[in-house]
This record gives structure tokens, C-alpha cells and sequence, in this order.
């Protein structure tokens, strides 16, 4: 017994001796904390000191600049002193000068007042007249009695000095104190001259200690010092320091400082108070600032920290003290709740055994008995602080659901098994979680309670709603599926319905040289479109999916654009357009892609050239400038235009695949800016775009390139001598010119335009012959029938009215929809008897057109046929065709057969039900007409 006493005691001995050791562990701790704390807040109002300071004498150095600039600006057109005399008081005005005076070459002028001048009473060298160079004078007595200078500067008129300048400059122009005050005026600012000390400007706040006369910033500070300063005090240096040494002394320390034009401070009594000193070089004039600002005023927060954290620190141990006395306690209480606590883990491990939350509640007397106590863990709160605290009920953001069971258990509302789910937010965590809940009657106790059960769901309910994502993501994945068939059948269909037209028009006049030229060149133009469309949609196709793997190969920058410009100028010659290219004079070798950094520069200035009209300028500029990291140099492209710009809203879209804005002719496909979006990207580099309506457009695109190595500057040489640069095999687009990896399809390097091209097999020998036939069929029942064509597309245009006006009709072309509305509504009733009309045209499109005259009050504007011919050839696009009251839709290419039908059929049709008006019935035309090829429309008039 005595033995397990004794034990107890040793116990309890050893436990008071750790108390002790901590607590006095602590207490270093905290002082050593507060001497920290000390330390790093008196550096840190050091530093705020000297960036005050240097604060001060930027803006010096930039009040001299802008003094400097103001007399070197001052020009004359005359040397009658008579006419300066208004712009010598504007000068004199507007930067706060004491005086100005303008002196002719014989000495004699006027002042900024009227007054007469003469430079014999300069006081001072005159060198402006006599030596022709500009100069300041010393320090001198200004005659309002204000220090300054005397600032003189030649004037001349076109190489002839006509006279000089001549400024009295205050040195207060340059008194900081009101602009970068930090010391609540109690401290100073002070402005001197480097090599004397001499101040310049004095405090603008009084001090006990006067400036007078000549005294220099030593002078001052040695009175200052002798003021009331306390033992210890005097000219004492901060060890901090941010030049010279420390030990040296004050005043001699700042004369070094000085000296050496560095930066850096002293602490030293001024007027009796411990004082920052802080000496800064201004930039310009050999000029230094000096800010004296009081130590407690920069450093009162300091004294606040440390005695805030000695509050705190008395605080903490009363707590520490409490809470040892209370761990003691503690310590006899738990050893008699032991066989509680084994109860307490017995029911704890059941409890975690089950992935739910179970309370048995009481409405009576709003009771809750834990069975499973999970609820804090599934909401944040447990189960019966949710039940007792209403408030709880909104930190948690339940959910509708979730607020009206809370409700209906408060209330006992429960009289049979109720099941659902709701949405909170966890309350520790801020998760956002699902609960399953279910809630029945139960009699316990001779009391009726409600067995509550809360189940956390979430990641059932995240795997569904992942799952609704999943299938929405499908959903717009098939719906721009969808979209890009679409643009891409529009994009090919327009330059094959060019190719197939004029391969038309090209049959019927076989025998005519001239013609068939014209036309299998634009075949040709044509064909090379559609071959870029192509290369361009693989292009972006294989970059957007990560396949493209960038070259690394030494190249010139001057060749690089070289052979850019070689293929824009023939198309700014085209156009009468302004070329200009800036380049840097020193002609560099880089390592990087050269093949896709040209096709980026082609894909901008064809950009350029496209959307600048003619007698336009388009301008091309590089620049060059060092790299933050060794052996790179940061490149800069800028391409620039006068032309028609663009939206801000096409801007926001200029990069993605197929967007155009349409207000302008100009053929594209809409994949030149992606495809130059995504080399840059892959570069690692940044492209800007600024641009405005009718006011151009400039891109500017940054790059940081490697420098060649000179190994890889010798191979390119060689190679250049040996003639296999890269440059001597790129096609327009910037690509490698060779065959393709498939043989089904016979390519030609070298086409029409320099890149290669489809071979078209020969035409079938009855082509022309059925061509001749099929139109000759139906030229006596269309002949002399007025057409209104929209088209916007010009090669289009040109194919439609030479195909119809061979087949006999009388053609009349409209540019855009808009055109198309005007010339309908210009025209007498019946003068058009069809009207054929593009979908997507600038301005206003083939469908708003169709819209608005059917909407005109004439008589034929429900009646006269319009039938669309577009590239667009999906179903939705023949629906919406016939949906803005059109009667039939033709897809490009253009068949003229199908085309002469549909006029033929539906010319019919109007005459019959509008009583045959052009007298087409006269032509032999029956009544009983096919449909069209799409089906009727309700704008078909009934016979």
C-alpha cells in the first residue's frame, strides 16, 4: 500500500515539474517573440522611410523633367518680342516660374509682362546670345526674394538664332512636402545640393531649429541635434544603415552616403526627438532629398503590437494556469467514469459499424435520443442542436424539401412512414451534400416519438448528375457535329457551284478560245480554293486534337519575310493598296517552326489585303528585343490596316473555326485566324487584336524564339549554298509542296497559283451536246422572262447570269438581300416574273429579304416566284427556305436544267393563278404542273 503511494506521489511530483518546466518554456518563448517582433517592426519602418523618401525624389526628378521639357519646347515663330509676350506669361503661368523674358540677338526684349528687358542686368554670365548653348546659373535671390535659378536657352528660326530664353526657376516649384506627406506635418522635407549641402529647399513646416541663409543639411542637423537631445541620442546611427558604415558617425556618415551618390539614413536626434534622417539622389541636377520624420511617428504602431501582445500573453497564461488546474481535476473525474466510457465505445463501434444517422424524437417535449449519432457528421451538426436552434435550419441552406420535414417533425406531423431526399451544406466543411431521409411513428416510453434516419447519398446523386452531364455533353458534341457538317457543306458547295458553272459555260462555248480560257482559269481559282479549304480544315482538324509537332530548324528572320511578302505584294498590286514593311536591320537565325511561323504571317497579311479596300494600306512590322532568359529574343509581329475592321462582337469569336462577320465580299473560310490562334498557342506566345469600325485592324503577335547556336547557324549556311533551305519548298500556305501519302487521287505540285491542284479527268464526249439539248428544251417557254438574281458571290453571279441569259431570260443582278428588297420595290407590278435568291449574303440575308417582300402591298409580292439557290443543302435548310416563303430551294452547285425547271414549273404555276399576266400561256405552258423539287410552298398560287 505504502508502495502504490509512493508511486502516486512520484506521479504526481513529476507532473507538477512538467507543468513548471512548459510554463517557464512559455514564457522565454514569448519574450524571445516580442523581441522578434521588435526587431522586424523597426526594420520595417526603416524600410517605409527610404521608400518615402525615394517616393520624394522621383517626383523631384520628375517636376525637373518636366521643367526641363517645358524650356526646350518653348519655340518661336517671330523675333518681336511684342508677339511672344502672351506665350512667355502662358509659359511663365502654367509651371509657376517667377519670371520669363524673351532678348532679341541685340540683347534687349520683354518679360512675360510687357516689361522691358535687357540682358546687360542679368547679374549673372549670359551665355544664351554670346556662346548659343543653354545653362543654369548658381543659386541666386529671385526678385520676389525666393531662391532659384536662372535657367537661358538660344532660340531659333528655321537654323537662325533669333534670340533667347530666359527663366527664373523657385526652387519651392520643387518642395514634395504637401504631396508625399506621411508624417502627419510632423515631420520635414528638405531638398540640397549634392556636392556643397547647401539647402535648396527648406522645410516647409516649421522646426524649433531655423534655416537661415546658406546653411547646408549638416549644419542643420548638428543644431537640430544640440536641442534638448537626451543622453544617448545624439548623432546616434542605425545599425540598418543602407550604406557606408555605421560606426563612422552620423553626419560623417551621411557625407559619405552622399558623396558616393548612395542611398541611405541615420537616426539622430532632431528638435529634441529621436528622428529618421534619410538622404536620397535625385536623379537629375546633382540634386539629394532629405525627409526627417520623428521615430515614434512611423513606429507607434510598434508600441501598440507589443503591448497588445503582452495583454495577450498575460491572458494566455491565466489561461494555461486554469487549464492545468482543470486537466488535473479532470483527471480524478474520468477515472471514475471509466466503465461509462467502455460503455460509451462499446456503443460507439456498433455505431460505425451503420452508414446511417438514427435520433429517436420526441415533439412533446422535444427530446432527442441518439441511437446511431452520425447527424454532425453527415451535416455539420448533430441531430438535436438542428432540432432545438430554428436558426440552424438557413446556415445549413436546406433545400425546400429539407425545410418542410424539419417543419413537419417540429410540429409531429408525422402519422406515417414519410420518405425523400434533400440538399444542405455541410456546416464545417461548406460541402454540398444529398440526404436520404425517412421518418415514421413509433410509441417508446409511454411517449409518441418519430424514429428519424438520415443517409449521406451523395455520390449516388453526383454519379447520376454525372451521368446528365455526361449525356448533355453528347448532346452539344452532336450538336456541333451538326453545325460543322453544315458550314463545311456551305464552304465546299460555293466554290464547287463556281467550278461546275463555268464548266457549264465553258461547254457551251467550246469553240469559243477566249471564253473557255476565261473559264477554266476561274475553274482553276476556284479549285485552288477549295483545295485550301481543305488543307485548312485538316490543318486545325490535326492542331485542335494535339497531333501537331512543332519543327525545330534554324532560319533566317529576313528570309522568313521575305517570302511572305513575295506572295502578299502581287495581291496589294491587284488592289492599288500600300505596302510597308519594317524589319530589323540585323538579320537574325532562330531555331523554331519556320514553316508554320510563315504560314502564320501569310494567314495575317491576307487577312489585311482581303478586308482593305482598294488605295488601302496594309504594313508589316518586326521588332526585336532581348528575352528574360539567356539565348532567347522576344519577336514582335505586328500587322496593321486601314481597312473596314471589325464589331466588337465578331471580335469576342474572331478565333473560332468558320466565323466570318459578312460585311464584306471577301471569299474566306473562316479558318485563317483559328488556325494562326493555334500556332501562336503552340509557340507558347500571345496575339492582340485591336480594331475598330472603318478604322482597321491591327494584330500584334509576341514570340520568344531561340537564338541559333552557331552549329546550327553553320548547317543552315550550308544548306543555303547547297540550295535545300526550307524556304525553297513551301507552297503559299506555308506547307511542304509534295505529293500526298494516298494514291487514289492524282495531285500536281505547282498549280495555278503555285500549290497543288486536282486533274480533273476529261469530260465525257456527249457532255456538251446534252448541255445544248437540256437548254434548248426549255429556252421557247422561258424566253424573254425578267429574272431578279440575289447573289453576292460574284464568280456566282457571273455563272447565273450567263447560263440564264443563254437560255433567254433577261437577267438582273442584286448584290445582297437588301438590293434585291429595293430593286423588287422599285420595280412596276409584274416587271419581275421569278426571283432567285442566295441565302447567306451581307447586309440582309436571302430569308429577311424573302420575309419583306411577301410583306410589300403590291399584288405581286404574294405571288411572284422566289426560289432559293444556296450551298446550304441540309433539310432544316430547305425547311427554312420554304418557312420565310419561298417556293422551292435549289443547293449549289448550280444544275441549269434543274434551275430552268423550277422556273419553267413555277413561273407556271403563278401565271395560272394570277391570270397570266406576262402572257406565258401564250407560250404553250400547261396547267397541270409537276411539283417542285422540294414540294410546294404556301406562296404557290392555286390554279
Amino acid at each position: 500500500m505504502h508502495v502504490g503511494k509512493r508511486l502516486k506521489d512520484g506521479r504526481r511530483l513529476a507532473f507538477y515539474l512538467v507543468a513548471v518546466f512548459i510554463v517557464l518554456a512559455v514564457i522565454g518563448a514569448s519574450f524571445g517573440l516580442m523581441g522578434y517582433i521588435d526587431h522586424k517592426l523597426r526594420q520595417g519602418a526603416e524600410q517605409q522611410v527610404v521608400a518615402f523618401t525615394q517616393q520624394a525624389a522621383s517626383k523631384v526628378a520628375d517636376r525637373i523633367s518636366n521643367v526641363q521639357n517645358a524650356l526646350r519646347a518653348f519655340e518661336v515663330q517671330t523675333a518681336d518680342p511684342a508677339t511672344l509676350v502672351p506665350s512667355l506669361k502662358g509659359l511663365r503661368d502654367q509651371f509657376g516660374f517667377a519670371a520669363a523674358a524673351f532678348a532679341g540677338m541685340d540683347g534687349t526684349g520683354l518679360n512675360a509682362d510687357g516689361a522691358p528687358f535687357s540682358v546687360a542686368h542679368l547679374g549673372h554670365e549670359e551665355t544664351a546670345l554670346s556662346q548659343g548653348k543653354m545653362s543654369y546659373s548658381p543659386t541666386i535671390v529671385l526678385k520676389d526674394g525666393r531662391s532659384g535659378r536662372l535657367a537661358q536657352r538660344p532660340l531659333f528660326i528655321d537654323g537662325q538664332q533669333a534670340g533667347a530664353l530666359y527663366v527664373q526657376i523657385p526652387f519651392d516649384l520643387f518642395d514634395m512636402a504637401q504631396q508625399v506627406d506621411m508624417s502627419d506635418g510632423l515631420g520635414c522635407f528638405l531638398l540640397f545640393q549634392s556636392s556643397s549641402g547647401e539647402i535648396l529647399v527648406p522645410s516647409s513646416e516649421s522646426t524649433e531649429t531655423s534655416i537661415v541663409g546658406n546653411a547646408t543639411l549638416y549644419s542643420f542637423l548638428q543644431d537640430a541635434s544640440e536641442v534638448d537631445a537626451g543622453p544617448g541620442q545624439k548623432g546616434a546611427v542605425s545599425p540598418l544603415a543602407f550604406a557606408g558604415d555605421a560606426g563612422t558617425g552620423g553626419i560623417s556618415f551621411l557625407k559619405d552616403t552622399v558623396t558616393t551618390g548612395q542611398t541611405g539614413f541615420i537616426v539622430s536626434s532632431v528638435d529634441g526627438k529621436p528622428s529618421y534622417v534619410c538622404v536620397v539622389p535625385v536623379d537629375r541636377g546633382g540634386w539629394y532629398v532629405c525627409n526627417v520624420i520623428p521615430v515614434e511617428n512611423v513606429r507607434a504602431e510598434s508600441a501598440m503590437v507589443l503591448t497588445a501582445f503582452q495583454v495577450v500573453f498575460g491572458i494566455v497564461a491565466i489561461c494555461f494556469v486554469s487549464v492545468i488546474a482543470l486537466v488535473f481535476a479532470t483527471y480524478r473525474r474520468r477515472m471514475r467514469e471509466n466503465n461509462l466510457i467502455s460503455k460509451t465505445r462499446l456503443y460507439k463501434a456498433f455505431s460505425e459499424s451503420l452508414d446511417l444517422a438514427v435520433n429517436l424524437y420526441c415533439p412533446s417535449d422535444v427530446t432527442v435520443m441518439p441511437i446511431v449519432a452520425k447527424a454532425a457528421r453527415i451535416m455539420g451538426y448533430t441531430f438535436q442542436e438542428v432540432m432545438s436552434d430554428y436558426g440552424l435550419v438557413e446556415k445549413l441552406h436546406l433545400s425546400k424539401e429539407g425545410v418542410v420535414l424539419f417543419d413537419r417533425l417540429r410540429a409531429g406531423e408525422v402519422s406515417e412512414l414519410i420518405q425523400g431526399e434533400f440538399f444542405v451544406t455541410h456546416a464545417k466543411t461548406g460541402e454540398e451534400r444529398w440526404v436520404s431521409y425517412s421518418a415514421s411513428p413509433l410509441f417508446y416510453e409511454g411517449k409518441q416519438r418519430i424514429l428519424v434516419v438520415f443517409r449521406d447519398v451523395t455520390s449516388e446523386k453526383e454519379l447520376q448528375l454525372s451521368m446528365k452531364d455526361a449525356m448533355i455533353a453528347a448532346e452539344v458534341a452532336n450538336k456541333a457535329k451538326s453545325e460543322f457538317l453544315s458550314r463545311m457543306s456551305h464552304e465546299i458547295r460555293t466554290p464547287m457551284n463556281a467550278i461546275i458553272g463555268m464548266l457549264q459555260i465553258a461547254l457551251l462555248h467550246v469553240d469559243d478560245l477566249q471564253k473557255t480560257s476565261e473559264s477554266l482559269r476561274k475553274i482553276g481559282a476556284s479549285s485552288n480554293h477549295l483545295l485550301n479549304l481543305i488543307n485548312d480544315v485538316l490543318d486545325i482538324s490535326k492542331i485542335e486534337s494535339g497531333k501537331t509537332v512543332l519543327n525545330s530548324e534554324p532560319f533566317r528572320l529576313g528570309n522568313l519575310v521575305e517570302h511572305a511578302i513575295d506572295f502578299i505584294a502581287p495581291q496589294c498590286e491587284q488592289k492599288n493598296q500600300i505596302l510597308e514593311v519594317v524589319v530589323p536591320s540585323q538579320d537574325e537565325v532562330f531555331v523554331a517552326d519556320a514553316v508554320r511561323l510563315r504560314q502564320l504571317l501569310i494567314n495575317l497579311l491576307s487577312n489585311a489585303v482581303k478586308y482593305t479596300p482598294e488605295q488601302g494600306r496594309v504594313r508589316l512590322e518586326v521588332a526585336l528585343r532581348a528575352d528574360t532568359v539567356a539565348a532567347y529574343r522576344c519577336i514582335t509581329f505586328t500587322v496593321s490596316d486601314d481597312g473596314i475592321g471589325m464589331a466588337d462582337e465578331f471580335k469576342e469569336r474572331l478565333f473560332e473555326p468558320f466565323v466570318m462577320e459578312g460585311r464584306s465580299n471577301a471569299q474566306g473560310t473562316g479558318l485563317g485566324m483559328p488556325i494562326v490562334k493555334n500556332i501562336v498557342t503552340m509557340m507558347g506566345g500571345n496575339i492582340h487584336v485591336d480594331t475598330a469600325l472603318n478604322k482597321g485592324t491591327t494584330f500584334v503577335v509576341v514570340l520568344n524564339l531561340r537564338v541559333a547556336f552557331d552549329p546550327e547557324r553553320r548547317a543552315l549556311e550550308e544548306s543555303e549554298l547547297a540550295g535545300t533551305a526550307w524556304d525553297r519548298s513551301l507552297d503559299v500556305s506555308g506547307r511542304s509542296v509534295g505529293r500526298p501519302s494516298s494514291g487514289a487521287t492524282e495531285v500536281v505540285p505547282g498549280g495555278l497559283y503555285g500549290v497543288a491542284k486536282r486533274v480533273p479527268g476529261p469530260p465525257a464526249p456527249s457532255e456538251p451536246e446534252q448541255a445544248r439539248q437540256a437548254t434548248s428544251a426549255v429556252v421557247p417557254v422561258l424566253e424573254g422572262l425578267r429574272v431578279l438574281l440575289g447573289e453576292d458571290n460574284d464568280l456566282n453571279a457571273e455563272i447565273a447570269c450567263e447560263l440564264l441569259q443563254e437560255a433567254g431570260l433577261v437577267v438582273d443582278w442584286a448584290e445582297n438581300g437588301q438590293v434585291a428588297l429595293q430593286k423588287f420595290d422599285d420595280s412596276p407590278c409584274g416587271f419581275y416574273d421569278v426571283v432567285l435568291m442566295d441565302v447567306q449574303m451581307p447586309l440582309m440575308d436571302g430569308y429577311e429579304a424573302t420575309r419583306r417582300i411577301r410583306a410589300l402591298d403590291r399584288d405581286d409580292a404574294k405571288s411572284v416566284p422566289i426560289i432559293a439557290m444556296s450551298a446550304n443543302a441540309f433539310a432544316e435548310d430547305v425547311h427554312a427556305s420554304l418557312e420565310s416563303g419561298m417556293n422551292a430551294h435549289l443547293s449549289k452547285p448550280i444544275d441549269i436544267r434543274r434551275v430552268l425547271e423550277a422556273i419553267a414549273t413555277h413561273t407556271r404555276r403563278s401565271r395560272d393563278g394570277a391570270g397570266c399576266k406576262s402572257g406565258c400561256c401564250a407560250a404553250g405552258i400547261a396547267c397541270d404542273t409537276e411539283k417542285s423539287e422540294v414540294g410546294e410552298s404556301p406562296f404557290d398560287a392555286k390554279g
